[in-house]
């Protein structure tokens, strides 16, 4: 159980709301978490050590921290009750203590990518927010919790045919606390979904309560003129494929899902995610055709969506 700084928090997106020229990422990260001397035993060689170690209680977003600022600016301009912004930063930071509680001090999951806690926050109501917020923390917990296993059961390394196989792995960037499955070439001998060894990834979340998956990552071979022989393979295995890599691979994460039972997929459409409201650069927000190419045509608020 991790405690983070709630008042001090609060006060720093109270701040960044009334005045975000005074943003400095040291300063607002640090509201978040303290810093404890803690005495911590490790086993050694069969040897039990007792060492003093500095142990992180609460979260620490890191270079993140500016993203999580915008992300919340976004979501109370977004309000039409009148909400006061010191009673929206109170009710943020406790709802972030909520996300926060379960995890352990120190534990890696306290050094989070924000954005799929974050998505989806643009409400009317300050209630909404805070339920959204809360909804997008249980989810990522119990993708936590069951990741493992279903890594184990589909994230194997399985040949497609056309020269490829699929593998799936702990997501590490914006699909932090997720799952990410991605495919690549079977020659192809340490592939990972952060590096230039995948052809396309999707990444995505459990929701074991309500037996759906969210998806945050929609990827591919981006076109430069540094890639273009990989550009070309691209283009050449969307035709053998009879469609887009990355409808493909989606499609396989569908069948997956539905085989554990799953039955409805969720995908955040590209103009609401938290790297468009980012204006990240490398985001290009041009996905949504391969979503409805994959027969997810439903609309409903940020995310696209059918059953499985």
């Amino acid at each position: 159980m991790t405690q983070i700084r709630q008042k001090a928090f609060a006060n720093r997106i109270e701040e960044y709301l009334t005045t975000p020229t005074s943003y400095a990422e040291r300063r607002f990260d640090s509201s978040l978490y303290t810093v404890v001397r803690e005495s911590r035993n490790r086993t050694m060689a069969g040897v039990s050590i007792n060492e003093t170690v500095n142990v992180l209680h609460g979260l620490c977003f890191g270079p993140h921290i500016e993203l999580v600022m915008i992300l919340l600016a976004h979501a109370f301009h977004g309000l039409r009750d009148h909400t006061r912004i010191r009673d929206y930063s109170r009710a943020v930071s406790a709802a972030i203590q909520g996300f926060a509680k379960p995890l352990a001090d120190g534990d890696m999951a306290c050094y989070p990518n924000p954005s799929f806690l974050l998505h989806g926050t643009r409400k009317a109501s300050l209630s909404a927010i805070i339920n959204q917020l809360a909804t997008n923390g249980r989810i990522i917990h119990e993708t936590m919790a069951r990741r493992a296993m279903f890594i184990s059961e589909h994230g194997q390394e399985t040949p497609l045919g056309h020269g490829l196989k699929m593998l799936m792995e702990d997501g590490v960037t914006e699909d932090c606390y997720g799952i990410c499955c991605f495919i690549t070439r079977e020659e192809e001998e340490d592939p990972h979904g952060t590096d230039a060894s995948y052809i396309a990834k999707v990444s995505f979340f459990l929701d074991g309560r309500d037996r759906e998956i969210y998806v945050i990552t929609i990827q591919g071979q981006r076109v430069t003129a540094d890639k273009k022989e990989k550009s070309r393979n691209f283009a050449r295995l969307a035709a053998r494929l009879g469609m887009d890599p990355r409808t493909y691979l989606l499609q396989k994460v569908c069948q997956a899902a539905k085989s554990e039972d799953f039955q409805r997929v969720r995908i955040i459409r590209p103009q609401f995610h938290p790297m468009f409201i980012d204006s990240h650069a490398g985001f290009k927000a041009q996905y949504e055709p391969v979503i409805r190419q994959a027969g997810i045509n439903e609309e409903n608020g940020c995310y696209l969506e059918r059953r499985l």
